[in-house]
């Protein structure tokens, strides 16, 4: 059933600009004739509306069906330069061919989407460089006046420091942006330059992860799942653990747990440690110290996890590597989908906990399951 009526979202048509200069005569005839314009990188961010426009009847300027160029990879300053329609997947597999070993990118859940397009919407991944907006460096914009605005030291014609400076001759202004009137054509970011090694652990999560997070000894942005979601992603249905109505029984939960590598539980925290052994062994120390402290805590050795299991994709995307099997979990009903709901909370355990407890409240009133997952983005602030 459609949230709305089937023709309110619907586009009067779609235009595929191969150009900055195409852009710009689009912008140009849409004010000529007030037409409104809702610009795409790869319309796949799925949780948030996708590449549906908000405007009934507007144009969708898709900029990734031409636009999907990678412009420039820079070994040396792990950096690079890429149009609307590169995805991770397409960045991450030219890096391969390039033979570049020691760069990683940072990929949020699901790798098929745009680059450029997850950063505008304040997507992140699960590396230290988890912040996606955060880390770009030089824009090249089209205003919704048709000019075209290069960012920072993009301003200045021949220079070779825009991926590597975001600030100097040009305007820096882009904490304006995202914004809807402008269309975004260029951006600059930061590979992750590989530290060589990684360690990944999970364990149960109290409210002692803030001040390892903000000292910097937990080193990604790692995130905290539910335990029904390892039910869930295993691709399974709902109907092959429990046929009754209502949300999912914990008791149930708990009784397929048991049989499972993690044991019954209720949260799984994924994090990772990079860096040289030496560096890697320093951090675990004070890490699992901390998680002990909690008693009905314990450390999972990867090495008894199967192959199958979703802890490795939590491996593969904080080395990243784009994956999808986060998709895994929409099979829990049919025709499944998802949309993302993202609440922001300070990291302190008082704030976690009322959140949690005004989220399943609202989740139990609608008779839905209730898996959560909570993002650890910054260093006090949680999604």
């Amino acid at each position: 059933m459609a949230a709305t009526d089937e023709e309110e979202l619907v586009a009067s048509a779609v235009v595929y600009p191969g150009s900055t200069e195409e852009v710009q005569k689009i912008v140009h005839w849409a004010n000529k004739h007030v037409i409104p314009l809702h610009p795409i990188s790869m319309g796949r961010n799925f949780g948030y509306g996708g590449a549906a426009p908000w405007v009934r009847g507007a144009v969708v300027v898709d900029l990734g069906k031409r636009m999907n160029r990678i412009l420039d990879i820079n070994p040396e300053d792990c950096t690079c330069l890429v149009e609307p329609g590169v995805s991770y997947y397409a960045l991450y597999e030219e890096i391969q061919r390039r033979g570049y070993k020691h760069l990683w990118i940072d990929v949020p859940d699901l790798g098929g989407g745009s680059v450029l397009g997850n950063a505008l919407d304040h997507g992140v991944g699960y590396t230290p460089y988890g912040d996606h907006w955060a880390m770009h460096s030089g824009l090249e914009v089209v205003t919704p006046t048709g000019e075209v605005v290069r960012t920072g030291m993009g301003a200045l014609p021949g220079n070779n420091t825009w991926q590597v400076f975001p600030y100097g001759f040009g305007p820096v202004i882009e904490h304006v942006w995202p914004r809807d009137s402008d269309i975004l054509l260029n951006m600059g970011c930061s590979d992750v330059s590989s530290s060589g090694k990684k360690r990944i652990w999970s364990s149960w999560w109290r409210s002692i992860v803030r001040p390892l997070r903000i000292a910097i000894i937990l080193d990604n942005a790692a995130n905290i799942r539910h335990a029904l979601q390892v039910l869930a992603l295993s691709g399974a249905p709902r109907t092959a653990f429990y046929q009754g109505e209502g949300p999912f029984p914990p008791e149930k939960m708990s009784e397929y747990l048991r049989d499972h590598p993690y044991g019954d539980c209720t949260w799984l925290y994924f994090g990772t440690c990079y860096g040289p052994s030496e560096v890697r062994k320093w951090k675990l120390e004070p890490i699992h110290r901390e998680f002990m402290k909690v008693p009905v805590a314990r450390r999972i050795d990867p090495a008894t996890l199967p192959p199958s299991d979703y802890f490795w994709s939590r491996d593969r995307t904080s080395s990243g590597e784009p994956d999808l099997e986060e998709l895994a979990w929409v099979n829990w009903w049919p025709n499944g989908g998802h949309i993302a709901f993202s609440p922001v909370a300070p990291t302190r355990g008082a704030d976690a906990l009322r959140l949690w407890q005004l989220a399943k409240k609202h989740w139990a009133a609608s008779g839905l399951d209730f898996f959560p997952s909570t993002l650890w983005l910054g260093f006090a602030n949680c999604i």
